[in-house]
């Protein structure tokens, strides 16, 4: 994980590439556990099985009356449809799980890859809004859900 969030490819502006140290990612990881134990927040890893590295990771986060799906990639493994992939993957789990409520995701508007995948997956825009981030910076985020 930590040689993706300090790839010179790794968006500086994704919170994520906050985590620059092992001690960062450890306690990242840490507080990504809490979250699962108080059912807040799921967070899978994807591997390369061939290495055992992590090559990304898919999550959703409890919000008031749905679920925020999100998902980075290595950049090492962009365009591949990895993140397609995971996210097919757990909408299908979730699905055969019972939930059939409403999935949110959100996409810098900067990030088209990020909301091409969306997309693919038959999220619909819903708005588009103003962000104010940890580091002070304002990010236009465009909002999407699909109803399962």
């Amino acid at each position: 994980m930590l040689d993706a969030f300090n790839s010179k490819e790794f968006p500086a502006r994704l919170p994520l590439s906050r985590l620059n140290t092992e001690s960062k990612v450890r306690s990242w990881i840490d507080d990504r556990i809490k979250d699962w134990d108080m059912g807040a927040g799921f967070v899978w890893s994807m591997e390369f099985k061939p290495t055992g590295i992590v090559i990304g990771q898919i999550s959703l986060f409890l919000r008031e009356s749905d679920y925020a799906l999100a998902y980075w990639v290595n950049p090492e493994s962009w365009s591949n449809g990895l993140a397609t992939e995971a996210c097919v993957s757990l909408i299908d789990q979730i699905k055969q799980a019972g939930y059939s409520s409403r999935l949110w995701a959100g996409s810098a508007e900067w990030n088209e890859a990020s909301s091409l995948v969306l997309e693919k997956l038959n999220f619909r825009s819903i708005a588009t809004s103003t962000h104010l981030l940890a580091n002070g910076v304002e990010e236009k985020i465009n909002e999407y859900a699909l109803d399962l």
